[in-house]
């Protein structure tokens, strides 16, 4: 993932999204932007959640990473619900299949 990171980060350029601003600031830092985006990938993946190079994942790990140096910045420091459900949506998907493989 992290020789993919300029490349996501770069893909939200352009975007109306907050998180994606955010993403876009960190972009000037680029080694602090792949530190975090590192740091939430590591994350997700301790949730169970593995990369399978689907753009959902990737979109994950970018809004995991805008979380992360939102929280570092400011005082609200709770996970935002559409992340927390963009995360449960993925591994669900991810173990389903898993499912059906092995069947």
């Amino acid at each position: 993932m992290q020789e993919r990171c300029p490349d996501i980060l770069r893909r939200q350029e352009g975007t109306n999204n907050d998180c994606r601003a955010e993403v876009g600031y960190l972009k000037a830092q680029s080694a602090e932007a792949v530190h975090i985006v590192t740091a939430g990938e590591a994350a997700i993946n301790r949730e169970g959640i593995k990369d399978d190079g689907t753009a959902d994942y990737e979109n994950c790990v970018i809004d995991y990473a805008a979380y992360l140096f939102r929280k570092r910045a400011g005082t609200e420091t709770a996970m935002p619900r559409f992340l927390r459900w963009e995360l449960n949506n993925i591994l669900v998907s991810q173990k389903a299949k898993e499912a059906k493989v092995s069947e």
